[in-house]
């Protein structure tokens, strides 16, 4: 198994990503070890905005050889942070087609924007741990990763039911400030008859409510079949916090009409289990399940 390793957004902790990689290699289950290369350098800031890691045209100049390599089986992003949607417009999609198809992509967050763009051309991307939060995963999430890698295998997930009823349709979604973000670009996600997955981290109450807000007003989630959430690693954590997160996506999204189940274990918190963008999933929502297809 061969794994790149790619840094799409912000710099990372080369010490910490290289701890990650030796890490994966003694928890892996399978028989051989996994064979991890750098493709590119990691932790280097951009030289005008810190924030960012390496240039977008280095960036973009190397995801599309990273894709065009065959002896790379599976990409793995670091980190998220910020910066993916800076040079996904310099890539050559079309060129890309037939060998995206080859490749197992792993990663959440800021990557939330390549997901849209890879699924909305036919293929799949795995939201799941990265290497920057591998470590700090739970055991279980870490071992269904695992598991997907080696076996393809998904696993169906539990959450709390909102809105009863049953739908099928392709799994979209990932970080909801991202997917705000990509109304309006070539990246927006196609969200008729679709399931829409929900997660964030670091923001406000207020500002997950502007959010949902604007997905409903724009008609993304008017057109989507299903929904369900996960974690919401909210900026203040006070005592009241998690009953008025319940209360606003009840708030936002009962009446709807769809089916809504919230509380999937996936997301920026431990427990962030592998999802498999792209795929047919099924939403049984009087048992709060999330269901590969």
């Amino acid at each position: 198994m061969n794994i790149a390793v790619f840094e799409p957004a912000s710099p990372s902790d080369p010490q910490k990503i290289s701890e990650a990689m030796a890490f994966f290699s003694r928890e892996f289950p399978g028989r051989k070890v996994p064979s991890f290369s750098l493709f590119g350098e990691i932790g280097k800031q951009n030289e005008h905005l810190p924030y960012l890691s390496s240039s977008d045209q280095v960036k973009a100049r190397l995801f599309q050889e990273l894709v065009a390599m065959a002896n790379q089986d599976i990409i793995m992003f670091t980190r998220g942070g910020y910066g993916t949607l800076r040079w996904l417009g310099m890539v050559d999609f079309d060129r890309l087609f037939n060998k995206l198809c080859k490749k197992v992509f792993v990663g959440f967050s800021d990557t939330t924007f390549l997901a849209s763009k890879i699924v909305n051309l036919g293929h799949t991307f795995l939201h799941g741990p990265m290497l920057s939060t591998l470590k700090a995963t739970d055991i279980r999430s870490r071992m269904s990763l695992y598991e997907f890698l080696l076996t393809g295998r998904l696993p169906s997930l539990k959450g709390r039911p909102l809105v009863s009823g049953t739908c099928q349709g392709k799994l979209i979604g990932g970080n909801l400030t991202c997917l705000c973000h990509t109304v309006g670009t070539p990246f927006e996600p196609e969200w008729e008859d679709s399931i829409c997955f929900l997660e964030d981290c670091g923001e406000d109450i207020y500002r997950i409510d502007r959010m949902l807000t604007h997905l409903i007003e724009c008609g993304a989630l008017k057109k989507v079949s299903g929904i369900a959430t996960g974690s919401f690693v909210l900026k203040r954590e006070e005592a009241s916090v998690g009953k008025r997160l319940n209360s606003l996506i009840k708030d936002r999204l009962y009446d709807l009409g769809r089916p809504v189940i919230t509380d999937i274990p996936a997301g920026h918190a431990r427990e962030n289990m592998p999802l498999l963008l792209g795929r047919n999933y099924k939403i049984e929502g009087k048992r709060g399940l999330l269901l590969p297809d």
